[in-house]
């Protein structure tokens, strides 16, 4: 993103994604309060934002996009944790995530395996039969890659 308006964007993808994969899996599973407070620290403001749809110009950029799905999913769950907060904006990631997908954008941008299962984690939140159905198929190819 070479955008200035999408600078927070790419500042969150560089927090979540920085440094290599490996380096970030304690942060996206099970990272804990250490990890909860540098998110606040650092993007608590930003994550406040995208809840009160301050942030919806970022869908008009497809790494904006992403970035909003990782604030909402991730960062939610995260800082609110075991409150209903932590799953209010589940059905605007998964529709976010199911344009993008349907657009074709996480393949024609090249991500990167582990970033692809960030795209898809909002549909297996879904409590939707068709959607569950729909990851399990695009877990099972990302599997295969």
């Amino acid at each position: 993103m070479y955008n200035s308006q999408y600078k927070e964007a790419n500042d969150v993808l560089n927090y979540w994604f920085g440094g290599g994969d490996r380096s970030k899996r304690p942060k996206w599973f099970g990272g804990g309060e250490e990890a909860a407070k540098e998110i606040r620290d650092k993007f608590g403001p930003l994550v406040e934002k995208a809840r009160n749809d301050e942030l919806k110009h970022w869908e008009n950029d497809p790494k904006a996009t992403f970035a909003l799905i990782i604030l909402q999913d991730q960062f939610l769950r995260s800082l609110f944790k075991g409150s209903p907060t932590a799953f209010s904006r589940d059905t605007y990631c998964e529709e976010l995530a199911k344009k993008f997908i349907q657009r074709g954008t996480h393949d024609h941008l090249k991500f990167s395996a582990a970033a692809r299962l960030f795209i898809y984690l909002p549909l297996e939140h879904s409590e939707n039969r068709e959607t569950q159905a729909i990851n399990v198929q695009l877990f099972a190819q990302l599997e295969k890659d």
